[in-house]
C-alpha cells in the first residue's frame, strides 16, 4: 500500500512538454501578452503613418504644391491598408482562440465538485494516515482505482460516529445509504440500501486508455504523482491537466525502476546496459511509453 505520509507530487507536475501543452495549464497571461503586443504594433504603425505622411508633405511643398494634402487620424484608420491589416489580425486571434479551446475541451483541472457527503482527504489520508489503496483498492489490481462503496466507510463508521471536521450529519448519511442504526449497533432490516452518488473527478476521453494498475503496480508510482498532495486536501479536486502533452513529458522524464521488478524481467538488453554502464537510465519513452497504441485504443 502507498502511505499518504509517504509520498510527495511527482515532477510531472512542474514540466512543460514538446508540443506546448503548459503543465499546469494557464491561458491567462498568453492572452494578455497577444494583446500587449497587438497594441503595441497597432501604436508603431501609426507613428510610422505618421513620419510617412510628414515627409510626403515635406516634398510636397518643396515641389511647389501649396495645398499638400494632410490626412487625418481617422482617414487613416479606415484606409483600405489598415482596415485589410486589422482583419488578418482578427482572423489570427480567432484561430488562435478556436485551436486553444479545442485543446481544453474536456479539461478540468482544478474541478472541485460538491460532493453528496463532505469528505476530507486531509483528515483520512493526511491526519489519520489511511493508505489510498485501502479505499481505491482497485488501484494496484485493473484499470480503475475504484469508487470506495458505503461498506468500506462503514468499517470505521460503524465505531466513529461523529467526526472532528463535519460531525454526526455527514457520517448520518453513510448510515441512511446502508439501512445502519447507530443507536441500535445493526442494520434496519427491510431498509432499502442506496448507494452514494458521488460526482466523478478525474475524467479521461473515451478513447483513452489509461490502466493504474500498469503505473501502480508495475511502474510503482505513488498516488500523489499524478493527483498531488491529496492528503492535504479538504476538498478534492484535479490536480493535473492530464492532458496529452503531460501524459507525454512524464513518459519522456521518468525512470524505470528496473531493479527488482520482476515485471521488466524480459528487457535483457537494457538490464545488461545498466549492468555494465553503457546505459545510466532507462526512461518509459524508451520501452515504448510513446507509442500511440499504448494510450489510444
Amino acid at each position: 500500500y502507498i502511505a499518504a505520509e509517504t509520498a510527495s507530487p511527482g515532477a510531472c507536475d512542474k514540466t512543460v512538454s514538446k508540443d506546448g501543452d503548459d503543465v499546469p495549464r494557464n491561458n491567462g497571461p498568453i492572452g494578455i501578452f497577444f494583446m500587449v503586443i497587438l497594441g503595441l504594433l497597432f501604436f508603431i504603425a501609426y507613428l510610422l503613418r505618421g513620419v510617412t505622411s510628414n515627409l510626403n508633405t515635406i516634398m510636397r511643398e518643396r515641389a511647389g504644391l501649396l495645398n499638400p494634402i494632410k490626412e487625418g487620424f481617422f482617414s487613416w484608420l479606415f484606409s483600405k491598408k489598415i482596415l485589410a491589416a486589422l482583419s488578418l489580425l482578427l482572423m489570427i486571434f480567432v484561430a488562435y482562440g478556436m485551436i486553444d479551446g479545442a485543446q481544453r475541451l474536456g479539461r478540468q483541472q482544478g474541478y472541485a465538485p460538491t460532493q453528496p457527503i463532505k469528505f476530507s482527504h486531509e483528515l483520512h489520508a493526511g491526519t489519520q494516515k489511511i493508505p489510498c489503496q485501502y479505499c481505491h483498492s482497485g488501484a494496484a489490481k485493473g484499470k480503475s482505482a475504484v469508487i470506495p462503496s458505503a461498506n468500506i466507510c462503514m468499517n470505521c463508521h460503524k465505531a466513529i460516529q461523529e467526526g472532528p471536521t463535519y460531525g454526526k450529519e455527514e457520517i448520518a448519511k453513510i448510515y441512511e445509504s446502508v439501512g445502519w442504526d447507530p443507536e441500535e449497533q445493526k442494520y434496519v432490516e427491510g431498509k432499502e440500501q442506496k448507494p452514494i452518488e458521488w460526482v466523478r473527478i478525474h475524467n479521461l476521453p473515451d478513447h483513452v486508455y489509461f490502466n493504474h494498475a500498469q503505473h501502480v503496480k508495475a511502474g510503482g508510482l505513488q498516488c500523489q504523482t499524478c493527483h498531488g498532495p491529496v492528503e492535504e486536501m479538504e476538498v478534492m479536486r484535479q490536480h493535473s491537466s492530464l492532458g496529452m502533452g503531460w501524459c507525454v513529458n512524464c513518459h519522456r522524464d521518468t525512470e524505470v525502476q528496473f531493479k527488482n521488478n520482476d515485471y521488466y524481467q524480459h528487457y535483457e538488453e537494457y538490464h545488461q546496459g545498466l549492468k555494465d554502464g553503457t546505459i545510466k537510465k532507462v526512461t518509459v519513452e524508451d520501452i515504448g511509453g510513446l507509442e500511440c497504441q499504448k494510450c489510444h485504443y
